[in-house]
């Protein structure tokens, strides 16, 4: 699962998900760490592992990214982009009080997207 910042994806996911699949949202995990961004992206990151390592015992696991080259590096599993648009996703940062920095960030998206680097600095983008 993979789209740009305020898209929409874990709305998606939760949609379609089964009640046993497993989700890694990384929104999710800072909010259930009190906000530790430190924190979530370690335990992120033990359960991409584990899920790699074959650990995991569920049928379906949903992985929710807003890096913009995240397909790459699912390669052989089945991928879905939750994309409506620069628009409407912007629009949607705007109505949630997302504020420049959340826009910033859909701008990046679109643009690492488009080849294209809106800015020097990365931000937003997670490591795998």
């Amino acid at each position: 699962m993979v789209g740009p910042p305020s898209a929409g994806k874990l709305a998606y996911v939760q949609d379609h998900r089964n009640l046993e699949d497993l989700v890694v949202d990384y929104n999710s995990i800072v909010a259930a760490l009190g906000g530790d961004h430190t924190a979530a992206m370690a335990a992120r990151n033990a359960v991409l592992r584990s899920l790699r390592r074959g650990e995991v015992d569920v049928h379906r696991a949903w992985i929710i990214s807003a890096n913009p080259t995240a397909e790459s590096m699912f390669p052989y599993h089945d991928r879905v982009v939750v994309d409506p648009g620069r628009d409407a996703v912007l629009s949607s940062v705007a109505g949630t009080g997302g504020g420049s920095e959340r826009a910033a960030l859909v701008h990046d998206w679109y643009a690492k997207r488009d080849g294209k680097s809106a800015s020097t600095e990365v931000v937003g983008s997670r490591v795998w």
